[in-house]
């Protein structure tokens, strides 16, 4: 009686066992499609929290842009002529008021971008629990076959043995 990966050589799959992995394997791949569309979904949520985002930072950089250095120039003439500023501090104070305005629109991005990109959480979640729900119908499915949660069993003495 010859044996390999522990069925008989004249044995053959119990019709019941065929009928589970096949369940199993269908369930997995209606998972699967499930997981595309939620998928889909969020990054069209995404998409469309993220928009405004994009389209501050777009006006951000492009006001800060256009009229820096006109402002600067303006600030520091202004601290200049009214506050007996020498040049240098005056353009000096004038470049870190800019710098400072440009941090919040900044941080005003982040937020939003964050709060856009939260939208593939729902994503990652779901994901997590269908491997977990596979992993534990895989199990189950090798607890029910005898032979299969034998296989189980020698599988995971050979991998604790060898990861010695």
């Amino acid at each position: 009686m010859s044996a390999s990966n522990g069925y008989h050589a004249k044995s053959r799959p119990q019709p019941h066992v065929r009928k589970s992995l096949g369940n199993l394997a269908h369930d997995a791949v209606e998972l699967g499609e499930m997981q595309v569309q939620l998928l889909k979904l969020d990054t069209c949520e995404a998409g469309r929290k993220t928009r405004s985002s994009i389209v501050l930072a777009l006006i951000g950089l492009t006001l800060s842009l256009a009229s820096l250095p006109v402002a600067q120039f303006a600030i520091a003439e202004a601290l200049i002529e009214s506050g007996d500023w020498s040049r240098s501090g005056a353009l000096g104070a004038a470049a870190i008021g800019t710098l400072a305005i440009s941090l919040v629109f900044a941080a005003i991005t982040w937020w939003k971008l964050r709060q856009g990109l939260g939208s593939w959480q729902r994503s990652n979640e779901e994901f997590s629990r269908n491997i977990a729900w596979f992993k534990s119908a895989l199990r189950t499915n090798a607890e029910s076959n005898p032979q299969g949660a034998e296989l189980t069993a020698k599988r995971h003495e050979t991998e604790t043995l060898t990861s010695f």
